[in-house]
């Protein structure tokens, strides 16, 4: 069970359930009291108080339906149950009425989670690339419309590529008990796709089937295989009555010409990457797609998010990049008035752009009304609306829900560890952070985050080697010059770095990026506390990210008990929540 899904983040749920089962189990019920618990599995110190920290009490009710999503998925098969009244820490075993057989026939066994790997293009033609890619994804997303069924999301399942891939090695990593694999075979006048389900287990291939199709004709070839993968599951979709047709349908997509079709999924791949580079060049080439063909639907939805994906780096002039989404968003919703892409664009322009967190909500949850596994909507809601608002908790469970469908989605795992680091639990955000930077040193956001987090836990050597790291990364004459300042005041040169904070301080005058927030930064750290004060109103004129979780952020610590401050948090967060004081008061206790 510790090792499900359901389990592996965050740890402290598994921490959680391990301690209460093991002392459950040797009689010592009466040692799982709420202090205890806060001391012994939390880490809260000796003069912990369940009265003004609920820490316990929010895991307790989190691990609850935890464990009911386990039972409903991975723990199906599971003969003995455990069970956490509300109200107890003890918790009780007992016996399942009735546990299914395994089947050995794919119509007969239940498959409750699968995995689309990318199809492997085994042609010499390197456009069939993308077709491949296509084809993954059309099939990932109707099946995404099954009841019931938990679907890797891209993002996880897109980093196991090529021929050589072991079936069980991938299932452990992506906890599933079925994968779609698929490849490609054929010249410039036809193709043979092979398509197959395999068993996780045991790499068995459960079903399989071959298509041979003129090239010109693959388009719809690919609606063929995905609609034929996606009934091999059952018939059952979201949304829909027993009978009726897939929720994709009553979207249905937009058949593109060869060529836009061809732009729109190199954009695509793009956008996917997440970083400054593929924001620019996918809007240049989603709109080329949508010159190509103004009807297409999410060619006008993706350019949406890459515009306003690029108000985070401040790529371009921010008041074109605002204007340019708003109106692909406007024109996505022409076109398709649910487009999960255009809602959540219109959420990323009032967060970064207008600092409204209420009207950035309400687009968000309309996203996700669309497309409840839509992980860029969930995680721009966790970190743009929740966090904003220091409602911490519920960042957290949004993060966790989409690492549930998405466990290597490096982007939800760096904001868990922004999370842990609001929350003040240094040693969960290191970890998570690290392990990120495990799987990908040129992540520069996991590499600044965990600087962030090393410097908050006194260790300034392990600090500065990561702020290093990151501006390796990004080598801008801005990056460089800040980071040689924090350099300077951690090794305890604070004349040097007042010389270079001043540089910093110019440089803010003339360079067209919003640079008010770094400025502020080094001011803070230099114990300047009216000269941060003014440069953080003027970061918040240019509505620097920095600012956006001001309410939380430990970097702000310094300057909490001074009123303008306060004032300054207080319009940040705005009347999105009943009381910005007390709420924000309420996290850092």
């Amino acid at each position: 069970m510790l090792a499900s899904s359901a389990f592996s983040r965050p740890r402290r749920l598994a921490r959680l359930l391990k301690h209460l089962v093991e002392h459950t189990l040797r009689g010592e019920e009466d040692h799982l009291k709420e202090t205890v618990l806060g001391i012994e599995v939390f880490d809260r110190g000796q003069d912990f108080d369940p009265r003004t920290d609920p820490i316990v009490r929010i895991d307790a009710r989190r691990l609850r339906a935890r464990l009911s999503q386990y039972y409903l998925d991975e723990g199906a098969q599971d003969s003995v149950l455990i069970v956490l009244e509300p109200g107890s820490y003890a918790p009780s075993f007992r016996k399942r009425d009735h546990v299914e057989s395994p089947a050995v026939s794919f119509a007969s066994l239940k498959r409750t989670s699968v995995a689309v790997l990318p199809f492997v293009n085994l042609s010499d033609r390197a456009e069939y690339e993308l077709f491949c890619e296509g084809l993954s994804e059309d099939i990932l997303n109707r099946l995404a419309q099954h009841e019931g069924l938990r679907v890797i999301a891209r993002t996880s399942a897109f980093q196991f590529r090529g021929p050589t891939r072991d079936p069980r090695h991938i299932a452990r990593q992506l906890r599933v008990n079925t994968l779609v694999t698929g490849s490609l075979r054929g010249d410039k006048e036809q193709v043979r796709i092979t398509a197959q389900l395999v068993n996780a287990e045991d790499s068995t291939i459960l079903w399989s089937q071959e298509y041979h199709q003129a090239a010109a004709g693959m388009l719809e070839t690919q609606e063929t295989i995905s609609r034929e993968i996606a009934g091999r599951f059952g018939s059952r979709f979201k949304d829909q009555p027993e009978s009726g047709c897939p929720a994709a349908q009553a979207h249905p997509a937009h058949h593109s010409g060869t060529s836009a079709y061809r732009l729109f999924l190199q954009g695509r791949r793009l956008l996917h990457q997440g970083n400054r580079e593929g924001y620019l060049q996918s809007m240049e080439l989603l709109e080329a797609t949508v010159k190509a063909d103004p009807g297409y639907a999410a060619a006008w939805g993706n350019l949406s998010i890459a515009c306003a994906s690029s108000l985070m780096f401040r790529l371009r002039n921010p008041d074109s990049l605002i204007a340019r989404a708003r109106f692909a968003a406007q024109k996505a919703l022409e076109l398709d008035a649910l487009s999960p892409d255009a809602h959540a664009a219109l959420g990323l322009v009032a967060a970064l752009a207008d600092f409204n967190w209420a009207e950035a909500r309400r687009w968000f949850d309309s996203a996700l009304d669309a497309n409840p596994v839509y992980g860029f909507a969930r995680i721009s809601r966790a970190m743009l609306w929740c966090a904003p608002t220091a409602q911490l908790d519920e960042a957290e469970d949004e993060l966790e829900r989409v690492l549930s469908n998405d466990p290597l989605n490096a982007e939800a795992l760096i904001n868990l560890g922004r999370v842990f680091y609001y929350e003040r639990r240094f040693d969960m955000a290191a970890e998570m952070l690290q392990a990120v930077l495990d799987s990908n040193p040129q992540h520069g956001n996991a590499w600044v985050m965990l600087a962030f987090v090393r410097e908050q836990m006194g260790m300034k050597q392990q600090a500065l080697e990561a702020y290093r790291h990151w501006e390796r990364l990004l080598s801008f004459s801005f990056t460089t010059t800040w980071t040689n300042a924090v350099e300077q005041i951690l090794l305890g040169n604070p004349l040097a770095a007042e010389r270079t904070t001043r540089k910093m301080a110019w440089m803010a005058r003339f360079t067209p990026f919003p640079l008010a927030g770094l400025v502020a930064d080094l001011f803070i750290r230099l114990e300047n506390y009216d000269r941060a004060l003014e440069w953080l109103e003027k970061a918040h004129k240019e509505r620097a990210t920095r600012l956006i979780c001001a309410a939380v952020d430990p970097a702000f610590d310094p300057l909490r008990k001074l009123p303008r401050f306060n004032r300054l948090v207080a319009t940040i967060m705005g009347d999105a929540v009943p009381n910005p004081a007390e709420q924000s008061e309420t996290v850092l206790r």
